[in-house]
């Protein structure tokens, strides 16, 4: 009879909701095509039909007034029934049989009306009910990432609700990382259970009737039990992640997956009792706001690779990236008064007002921006950026990140030297830049040498920094995630009286499979721009293959850090070593601090075309490297940032050595490249570099 339902669609006719059948492609493609985002469809008066038999309650405190038992009343009560599973249609607005049931026969907690009422119509709730729809209708489950307060964890006891009443042998579990939140959860069933009890037909009793257990039957005199005998249980997973099931399951819904360590577990736990050979055979939706982040690793895995664990994907539009996410529900979909009298969204509006609110917060402190931010996320990345140890200013590195993603075209050269031992480069894009981070064991992990501005001919020794965080000369097996990195940077100098202020030029970061690859690209980095070379001496492997390729004249050399005078202090390391040693607490709070200065501090102010305001100019704009950003953005102090250690680097060497500014001589001019032949089997062609559109 389910089945039945799940082959019709109510189709209002003016009066009613009438059933015509439609086949399961055909539903599929109809919710593919009706569901747009929060904000894009605009609802109107007609939403209100969607809610006449709630409406009708609400005036009379009942739902019919047909006499009990006959025929008419009967049909009533089959025919909302089938309404529960078909969904309804009006023209082009379609919403689920979920949401059928959770607008007319669910009464939820009402923080503006102070009581129970039925909910309102939200286009956020119609988005998501109809994703939930189609996602076991192709064969997916879902994981999805929301803001708080929107009364996901209501939705879906009204759903496990229904399918308990409505059908035969139907075995629900609803579970949470932690028991508090499931007995919240069963709580909420509790109280939707006596609604239905009280004010319809649908008479459930219940045998076990216990918290966490119900069994929907009744014992008869001869001691036989009838009634649909669906069973419901609520269950924790915190010491059990295979708690989840026992047999087959027809629904698991996890809520709170925020906080659950042991999710990724849970997930692999419950496929077998939810699928049939390969056929996917029951449903398991997973919910939750992102928590502590040392709680969310497993959270972020399954969401940034849905594909990979059977969940509904979507593209990930919010960040320019080209990668898969699961379910998303941002702070802007139904906030607070951007919501019209139909249930539309005012996204825009919305944004406008959740930054105002973020700015006063920044007011307080840093911490208490990205906490505000992190549970009201308006995209992705918002809500697993860190926010409890990351000393970033993430609120001014985000904005450039985000333009850099969406419009910088970098260019990327390989290098090698000629027969009179001259570092020459020509264009390429044979290896990708490195994207992953973490990185991942199938990256990969060559990475190519990108440039922002070419050196200075006859580059007099002193201009340039290199900064080096180096890697064991292992042939990788792909599955190191450490990665040679280096910053090459160009110093604050004086040329022909004017001044010009230091920056970042060029960086590489990668790990070829040459036993020395990412030694030998390194080297020509810094020859090519006539470095100074500050080498972290933690892993003395580089520094040993520079002096066997006699590159000491390059090689700085621990008493050459003048900054770094009172930290060296501490240290009864040679003061002749090369290189300077990073890997203690005092020495990579310093580095850190130095990057940190350096993205925040002011260097000038511009109009804002938007607002006609006056706004500071970051130093985060010298940077061109979204790499380099993105672990600014992630950064824990437990984390492996190669690039950040080798800017700091960089960063550190050249303000020991140049703090008053490099002279340069006269007769040193910008760099103005000829047009030359390029290498085409691996290139791009351009006369110049400064040809190149960014």
């Amino acid at each position: 009879m389910i089945t039945e339902f799940k082959n019709n669609v109510g189709v209002w006719n003016g009066s009613e909701f009438v059933l015509e059948n439609i086949t399961k492609d055909h539903r599929i493609q109809m919710i593919r095509d009706l569901t747009k985002r929060p904000g894009e469809i605009k609802f109107d008066e007609r939403v209100f039909d969607f809610t006449k038999t709630r409406d009708y309650f609400n005036k009379h405190r009942y739902y019919t007034n047909l006499v009990s038992y006959s025929r008419d009343w009967v049909s009533f009560w089959e025919h909302e029934k089938s309404l529960l599973y078909s969904g309804v249609i009006i023209d082009d607005f379609y919403i689920s049989g979920d949401m059928y049931h959770y607008l007319n026969f669910i009464q939820i907690p009402n923080k503006v009306a102070g009581g129970p009422t039925f909910p309102w119509f939200l286009d956020t709730d119609v988005w998501y009910h109809n994703h939930i729809e189609l996602a076991p209708l192709i064969n997916k489950f879902t994981v999805t990432v929301k803001k708080r307060q929107i009364g996901i964890s209501l939705k879906h006891c009204a759903k496990m609700l229904k399918r308990f009443y409505h059908e035969q042998n139907f075995v629900g579990r609803l579970a949470s990382f932690n028991e508090s939140y499931v007995k919240e959860n069963w709580k909420i069933m509790d109280d939707f259970h006596d609604f239905l009890q009280e004010h319809t037909a649908w008479k459930r009793p219940l045998d076990p009737g216990k918290t966490l257990n119900w069994r929907q039957r009744i014992k008869m005199p001869d001691s036989t039990y009838k009634g649909r005998k669906s069973t419901l249980k609520g269950v924790t997973t915190k010491t059990n992640p295979a708690a989840l099931v026992s047999g087959t399951v027809s629904e698991v819904w996890k809520d709170e997956i925020g906080i659950d360590s042991t999710l990724i577990d849970s997930v692999e736990f419950a496929r077998p009792a939810l699928s049939w050979g390969n056929l996917i055979k029951g449903e398991m939706h997973l919910t939750g706001a992102v928590g502590k982040l040392k709680d969310s690793a497993d959270l972020k895995k399954l969401f940034y690779n849905p594909d990979d664990y059977n969940m509904l994907s979507f593209e990930n539009d919010y960040n320019n990236d080209s990668e898969k996410i699961g379910m998303f529900i941002p702070e802007q979909w139904s906030y607070g008064d951007f919501i019209d009298e139909y249930g539309n969204s005012d996204v825009e509006g919305a944004l406008v007002e959740i930054e105002r609110l973020a700015e006063l917060e920044k007011k307080k402190s840093f911490k208490a921006y990205m906490i505000y931010k992190s549970q009201r996320p308006t995209d992705p990345s918002e809500a697993f950026a860190e926010r409890e140890e990351n000393d970033f200013p993430v609120y001014i590195i985000e904005p450039h990140y985000k333009k850099l993603q969406a419009g910088f075209n970098p260019m990327t050269v390989e290098l090698f030297t000629d027969s009179r031992g001259n570092v020459k480069h020509t264009f390429s894009t044979k290896y990708p830049i490195i994207k992953d981070f973490p990185v991942k064991k199938d990256t990969i992990k060559n990475g190519i040498i990108v440039i922002d501005e070419m050196p200075l001919p006859n580059t007099p020794f002193g201009l340039y920094y290199a900064g080096v965080d180096t890697i064991s000369p292992i042939t990788s097996t792909g599955s190191s995630i450490s990665l040679q990195s280096c910053y090459i940077y160009k110093s604050a100098h004086e040329l022909d009286g004017e001044f010009s202020s230091e920056k970042v030029v060029a960086w590489y970061a990668g790990r070829p499979e040459e036993r020395y690859g990412a030694f030998d690209i390194t080297k020509n980095l810094i020859n090519f721009y006539n470095a100074r070379a500050a080498i972290e001496n933690d892993n003395k492997n580089f520094i040993e293959w520079m002096i066997g390729k006699k590159q000491q004249n390059c090689m700085m050399r621990r008493r050459e850090f003048n900054l770094g005078k009172e930290t060296f202090a501490k240290s009864s390391i040679s003061t002749i070593e090369y290189g300077l040693r990073t890997g203690t607490k005092d020495m990579k709070n310093y580095l850190i601090s130095l990057a940190i200065e350096y993205v925040s501090e002011e260097i000038g102010n511009r109009v804002d075309t938007d607002t006609g305001k006056t706004v500071p100019i970051y130093g985060v704009e010298r940077i061109k490297d979204e790499m380099l950003l993105r672990e600014m953005l992630d950064y824990t102090p437990r984390k492996n940032v190669d690039r950040i250690v080798s800017f700091a680097i960089a960063l550190f060497a050249s303000r020991s050595n140049t703090n008053r500014g490099f002279k340069l001589s006269n007769k040193v001019k910008e760099y103005k490249p000829k047009a030359k032949r390029v290498d085409r089997r691996f290139t791009k062609t351009y006369s110049s570099p400064f040809q190149i559109k960014r």
